[in-house]
């Protein structure tokens, strides 16, 4: 082999082992992927069974996000006509009937 091949493989070499150490470097690691909210509840997933996800109530602005879309008064969500939009839920007229979707479930007492 001569000089310049060599010094080819050297460098091949570095680059190889400069991308290991930088990809060991700033992959997560899996403790951290691990760590969860210390005041989330059991099981909380994030979104519910409804597919409501939030509520946004301020200033005059009602805003919910269903499923990923947003959603306001006055529009449709599965063909329910959404009529309020309060802090913790979603009330629907479906076909005469209230649909409600809520972001926590009703409490037991």
């Amino acid at each position: 082999m001569n000089i310049e091949t060599n010094l080819l493989m050297m460098n091949r070499f570095r680059l190889t082992i400069i991308l290991i150490v930088l990809g060991a470097t700033f992959a997560p690691s899996a403790q951290a992927r691990e760590l969860l909210d210390p005041t989330r509840p059991n099981g909380y997933t994030g979104i519910t069974r409804s597919g409501l996800q939030a509520t946004l109530v301020a200033d005059g602005h009602r805003i919910a996000i269903i499923s990923g879309r947003r959603y306001r008064v006055g529009d449709r969500y599965r063909g329910a006509l959404i009529k309020q939009i309060k802090s913790y839920e979603v009330v629907m007229n479906r076909q005469g009937k209230i649909v409600r979707l809520r972001l926590v479930p009703r409490v037991k007492k």
